[in-house]
């Protein structure tokens, strides 16, 4: 058993409903209940900024990749992007749900942000101009509850609640692929590794799964048995994912552990596209 290295009395009124490190570990991003998006220090426990303007419940938020600017969104649909350093508003998009805001996601250079709604809408926004660029809910088969962006920008994952998940191209503006049934019933969440060739996806089913992030092959599924899983996350060199439940356990699976028991399909794949057929 590990020590647990700090503990911080972060909000008040309610539960902390979202956590976020900044690039280089050395600050998180956390909103609550108490309507606060709070950067801290965590390591001497201070609160460095608290971003205003929301005014109920917040239950999501993200950095960017740059450490640049920050994303939150709140149970009456609205999205706010603030500056990281200065904590000045940059956007304010009000309407942007017209029910709670479930997932927020924002990308590299924070341009843009992507958004998960009650409403059952998915959008893609232009931060600078506060516009809508592109709605995805089109490309849902049914509710979507989670996005996440690659850390490049490029790639944008949906989950839904019949156990798809969608991945959309955002360079080009169009659906990449879906993966149908990847998870038996919700999908809860998303993240990508840092080099974005795999992202792991945890769902109600108790099960962490590993895909090829060009195609979408399952690579590995790793069935935790403890319950609905609620949130997952990959280590920046892809070695280990983490996931946690409903009640209340943390999994930690080691992917190279799991390529000594099962190699990845794209070895097979990568066999099969180079080997010359015998002639008969």
């Amino acid at each position: 058993h590990y020590d647990t290295v700090e503990i911080i009395d972060a909000h008040q009124n309610g539960p902390c409903r979202c956590v976020r490190f900044s690039h280089d570990n050395s600050q998180i991003l956390s909103c609550g209940a108490d309507s606060k998006v709070i950067l801290w220090n965590w390591r001497q426990r201070q609160a460095q900024r608290i971003f205003s303007g929301h005014f109920i419940s917040i239950g999501s938020c993200d950095i960017s990749q740059n450490d640049c600017r920050v994303v939150s969104g709140d149970n009456h649909g609205m999205i706010s992007v603030f500056e990281k350093d200065t904590g000045n508003t940059v956007q304010t998009m009000p309407l942007a749900h017209s029910k709670a805001v479930l997932a927020v996601s924002i990308s590299f250079d924070g341009s843009t942000v992507a958004s998960v709604g009650a409403d059952d809408k998915v959008a893609i926004w232009n931060v600078d101009a506060g516009t809508e660029l592109v709605t995805l809910t089109a490309a849902i088969e049914s509710h979507p509850l989670f996005c996440c962006f690659s850390a490049d920008g490029n790639k944008l994952a949906v989950t839904e609640s019949n156990g798809n998940v969608m991945v959309w191209n955002t360079v080009a503006g169009c659906q990449w692929y879906q993966i149908p049934n990847a998870h038996k019933g919700k999908v809860t969440a998303c993240s990508w590794s840092f080099d974005c060739r795999r992202f792991v996806t945890a769902g109600v089913d108790s099960v962490m799964a590993v895909w090829d992030a060009e195609g979408g092959a399952p690579l590995f599924k790793f069935n935790v048995k403890n319950g609905a899983l609620n949130t997952v996350a990959v280590s920046s060199q892809g070695l280990y994912v983490a996931g946690g439940s409903s009640t209340g356990t943390l999994s930690v699976c080691s992917i190279p552990q799991a390529a000594r028991i099962l190699p990845e399909p794209s070895f097979l794949y990568h066999w099969l596209a180079n080997h010359e057929p015998a002639q008969s």
